[in-house]
């Protein structure tokens, strides 16, 4: 083609001042298309003459560069607008992996777990540079060293997917060469032992696009260190796996354009400008649910019992983040306790039974801090909405661990716990979600001896099975414009009444125990449509089997003390005054026709002691000549000061009735002292009540 044919085109192009144009034989161009298979010599008018419009300097377009679509000796690709204002492609990352130094042989340190965060910002369509800061943790095989890694590197990301196919930041999988250097310093539990090494590193980098604003990374890269072993150079590998997520829409305008040119023909007038896949809702859980060890040493089958409270973002339909604390207790082994006396000769002597053993169940509770990353295959459909029924998301992730472990030398260590699950839920209404999490757990900790420099290595597993409720956030002019008129009652006043049963985080469990049940009443005062107070009192009739002395007294009056089982019964009560929050009303806005809601209330606590009965348990075995005397304990019945915490779920049946399901959360501050009832120093009681409630 000549020069003066691809002038005569392109000038003929700029004279149309728009963004298509017809020529004799048709072509149509749109905003940004990526390939023209035909050039005309010429342009005509409509009754076929040749076109004569002469030049003026107001025959121009604006916007719309015809030079993009010359073509020269081969095809060329060209971008979507690349945005150019300051604060547009920042981002932020976030994610783990796993780094092997290369070792001499004998060293036997395990690959490093490494978590780690970075900023960054796309200069322009090829080159990104990232500043990254990472944690890792290892240890050495056989002995009590646990190693400590401290990163930090300036990468250099240049994207081979755009200088190939052009900038698309809506493609699928955009791979990219990453160049970067770095310091560590690492460290061990050993005294002044610690080493600075600086690092050169080259990878690949898979980022999958998922949304508007956020990505899902796969990144292996190789890498050379200093100061090695004998001050040489050595080297490593690994992979990480992260998420991006970017401060502004990282979409281009054609992205933008072809979204809407593609987008359902219905479409919420409140959400048009916001479409449901462009969401990155935050949201809160609280859960609880059923715990199982099964894995490592000694496990029992019985049943345990989880709580956990949890805040998280999703970056996109398809990803998100989420942040948790839980306590989990279950029972991992099972043991038996002598009861009775155990001096064979005094018992033949004063003619004492032979007594059966009590069954002890031994509690592993786990107190974990979790970042779990979410992924949800129906967030890749190309009309996914947050508001349909049903949803599904993958969660993985990893965390530290406080475990406390009962046994003969009450093992209490830190752990690091890897976890994986399936997060199943239900919209109730818009933004609260009831859903079930069966999930797997992994943990990893250590117990050293005392002989020798040396520990031994653990590994223990559980299943827990968690029910919850998830709120969404949603954005203000959702929440304005969505919202019924709110009509005040005439006498803000609600009340309810609840019963159900209780648990308790403790150490071990003597088996026999009645069932524990507790009974709630409460009434609430509403400021609107999102605040209020609520004052309520709960009756909880807690049972326990524990071990106690008695005396025994013979025919002949010779007295004798030897233990048995009791069972206990502790009446308390709990009073609390608390705020109270509509959380449903406060993320998502009001309306009058809502079924389910949700409320959150906090506040102080007092427990009070209500009275206590023992009775000796059926096991204890008497001789039918002698006596048995008991003289039960003196308990505290002082008012212990704690607080208390819950949420409230509500399914309004009719204008002014409600069913109620109420987990709720009590701390104390000092020990209840109730025998049989062997708490840990965080003192819980955790109660859930099914109940109704009426609004004036």
């Amino acid at each position: 083609m000549s020069i003066n044919i691809i002038r005569l085109y392109a000038t003929a192009i700029c004279l149309i001042g728009g963004l298509s144009c017809s020529v004799a034989r048709t072509t149509t161009f749109s905003v940004a298309p990526r390939a023209i298979t035909q050039v005309p010599d010429s342009l005509w008018d409509e009754s076929g003459e040749e076109d004569t419009i002469g030049k003026t300097r107001h025959n121009y377009a604006t916007e719309f560069n015809a030079l993009k679509y010359v073509l020269e000796d081969r095809y060329r690709g060209y971008d979507d607008t690349f945005r150019k204002k300051w604060y547009d492609h920042l981002f932020l990352g976030f994610g783990g992996g796993l780094h092997k130094d290369l070792e001499y042989a004998g060293y036997n340190l395990s690959p490093i777990t490494m978590a780690h965060v970075s900023v960054g910002k796309q200069f322009n369509p090829y080159h990104t540079v990232r500043l990254t800061a990472g944690l890792g943790y290892g240890y050495y095989e056989g002995n009590k060293k646990n190693y400590k890694q401290w990163q930090g590197s300036v990468d250099w990301i240049y994207s081979l997917s755009t200088l190939m196919d052009g900038y698309c930041p809506s493609r699928l999988l955009d791979v990219s060469t990453v160049f970067g250097f770095g310091v560590r310093h690492n460290t061990t539990n050993i005294v002044d032992y610690h080493r600075t090494r600086y690092e050169i590193r080259g990878g690949v980098q898979g980022k999958i696009f998922t949304g508007p604003q956020g990505y899902l990374t796969i990144e292996p890269y190789v890498g050379v260190k200093s100061r090695h072993l004998h001050n040489k150079f050595g080297g490593f590998y690994g992979v990480n796996i992260g998420m991006v997520y970017y401060l502004h829409n990282n979409l281009s305008i054609e992205d933008r354009m072809r979204y809407m040119k593609n987008r359902p023909e219905y479409v919420d007038s409140t959400m048009q400008w916001h479409p449901q896949k462009w969401r990155t809702p935050w949201f809160a859980e609280l859960s609880g649910g059923m715990a199982w060890c099964v894995g490592g040493e000694n496990v029992s089958p019985k049943m345990g019992h989880s709580t956990k409270m949890s805040v998280g973002r999703w970056f996109s339909p398809s990803v998100g983040v989420r942040l948790s604390l839980g306590l989990t207790s279950a029972t991992w082994d099972k043991t038996h306790e002598a009861m009775g006396e155990q001096d064979e000769d005094r018992r033949a002597m004063l003619s004492i039974p032979v007594q059966d053993d009590a069954v002890v169940d031994l509690h592993d509770m786990t107190a974990d801090a979790t970042a779990e990353a979410l992924i949800n295959p129906l967030g890749f459909m190309k009309n996914y909405s947050f508001d349909q029924p049903f949803n599904v998301a993958l969660a993985f992730g990893g965390g530290l661990s406080w475990i406390m472990r009962e046994q003969k030398t009450h093992l209490r260590t830190i752990s690091t716990f890897y976890t994986a699950g399936l997060h199943l839920s239900y919209n109730l209404s818009n933004d609260l979600q009831v859903f079930l999490e069966p999930s797997f757990t992994n943990y990893n900790y250590r117990i050293p001896y005392r002989n020798i420099d040396a520990v031994k290595r653990f590994n223990a597993q559980r299943v827990v099975v968690r029910l919850g409720f998830t709120a969404y956030t949603r954005a203000t002019n959702y929440r304005t414009r969505k919202q019924d008129d709110y009509e005040a009652p005439r006498i803000p006043l609600s009340f309810g009444l609840g019963a159900g049963t209780m648990l308790f985080n403790t150490k071990k469990t003597y088996e026999g125990a009645a069932f524990n049940y507790n009974a709630q009443a409460f009434v609430e005062g509403h400021f609107g449509k999102v605040h209020g107070v609520r004052a309520s009192f709960e009756y909880l009739s807690i049972n326990s089997v524990a071990p106690d002395n008695y005396t025994g007294t013979t025919e002949y009056g010779t007295e004798y003390t030897t233990t048995g089982l009791f069972k206990n019964n502790y009446k308390r009560g709990f009073v609390a005054l608390d705020y109270l929050l509509n959380v449903t009303n406060l993320c998502s806005g009001y309306q009058s026709n809502r079924m389910f809601e949700a409320e959150l209330f906090a506040g102080p606590a007092l427990l009070l002691s209500l009275g206590n009965s023992t009775e000796p348990d059926g096991s204890i075995k008497v001789n039918s000549s002698h006596t048995m005397s008991y003289s039960p304990r003196k308990y505290n019945t002082s008012p212990l000061m704690g607080a208390n915490g819950g949420i409230k779920i509500k399914m309004n049946v009719a204008k002014h009735i409600a069913v109620t399901l109420t987990p709720q959360l009590y701390v104390v501050r000092y020990n209840p002292n109730m025998l049989g009832v062997n708490m840990l120093k965080l003192r819980t009681f955790q109660t859930l009540n099914l109940g109704v409630q009426y609004t004036l």
